[in-house]
């Protein structure tokens, strides 16, 4: 199937999420990036060496060769640049977090649902196949129960990373969508039916550090310790009566080909390694939208990022309230 791309944006995560990726996917071509900034798409497309149209939003959402527009905006401008791309009658692929609001990604879903279009959530992490293999084993209780998810993130921010310090980023919104989507889909836990144990952050509105934790129905935690810091850090850690599982570097597969490692220390004090094959989360990604499942499968997927949203909306207030009720400096 083929998959032609127009980027609403000339932002920094598109050679990665994208421009490599096309690159790569036979059938797949990036027509245009637009931007709103007077030669700002331009600059972008020299840099990378790409031959493609550089536009203007009007004039990029009015192609009619464009079939899917991947939005990499500041998550305060998703839902208007995911709107005008609806509208315009394109599939949309939008940066995590979809939007930062559950019932305007509600609205978006409905809107896309009605014009027989697809809305995905770029998580770029649920796209490989160590997901499914752990969710399998947590449903067989292969070392028991699940008793613990945990998710620790370090990254430092960069010269053009001035966004994520935007109203509507912080490291909560930016990096906890990866904690609660694998809470879902490796751990199976549903969102819904959680408990919020703790959230404690550096700032309500903009925090670059936090501490979160969820309490399941069944009694199966997790939680989220991430900063906005060096030395790097991406793991995962599943707690079961009878083994400990940790994924050390989930980025890995966001920059070339790597493989992916799950350690297991098991109870008695066996180790094992399970290794899978060479891929990249992206190239995964946009085969995942030119893919034949596509089309049944991304209902029930937006479907766990509206979960997702509202659980970060959830924190989000929590973490405003605990704010408002912290004693003022020398009071």
């Amino acid at each position: 199937m083929s998959l032609r791309i127009g980027v609403l944006g000339a932002a920094e995560i598109s050679p990665l999420a994208i421009f490599r990726a096309v690159a790569a996917l036979p059938g797949a071509e990036l027509v245009a990036i637009g931007s709103r900034r007077p030669g700002a798409a331009q600059a972008q497309a020299r840099q990378h060496g790409l031959d493609c149209a550089c536009l203007g939003y009007p004039e990029l959402l009015a192609r009619t060769d464009i079939d899917w527009v991947y939005v990499p905006a500041a998550n305060s401008e998703h839902h208007a640049c995911c709107e005008a791309a609806l509208q315009a009658g394109k599939h949309v692929l939008v940066e995590k977090p979809a939007t930062l609001s559950a019932q305007e990604l509600q609205a978006l879903i409905a809107s896309a649902t009605a014009r027989g279009l697809c809305l995905v959530e770029a998580v770029m992490t649920r796209h490989h196949p160590w997901q499914a293999w752990l969710a399998e084993r947590v449903r067989a209780r292969t070392w028991g129960r699940l008793l613990r998810h945990s998710t620790r993130l370090r990254h430092g921010l960069r010269e053009g990373d001035h966004f994520r310090l935007r109203p509507g980023g912080g490291v909560l919104w930016d990096d906890g969508v990866y904690w609660l989507q694998a809470a879902q889909a490796a751990a199976g836990i549903a969102l819904g039916a959680c408990a919020i144990e703790q959230a404690q952050a550096d700032a309500a509105e903009v925090p670059t550090r936090v501490r979160v934790g969820l309490v399941a129905a069944d009694g199966v935690a997790t939680d989220f310790d991430a900063q906005f810091a060096v030395p790097r850090q991406a793991e995962h850690a599943f707690e079961f009566e009878r083994a400990r599982v940790v994924l050390a570097d989930f980025f890995r597969a966001r920059i070339g080909r790597h493989k992916i490692h799950l350690d297991i220390a098991h109870a008695s004090g066996e180790r094992e390694r399970v290794s899978f094959d060479e891929q990249n989360y992206y190239l995964n990604q946009l085969a995942y939208l030119a893919g034949d499942a596509r089309d049944a499968d991304w209902p029930a997927q937006a479907q766990r990022s509206v979960e997702r949203i509202a659980m970060l909306e959830a924190l989000h207030r929590r973490l405003q309230s605990a704010a408002l009720e912290r004693p003022a400096a020398g009071a």
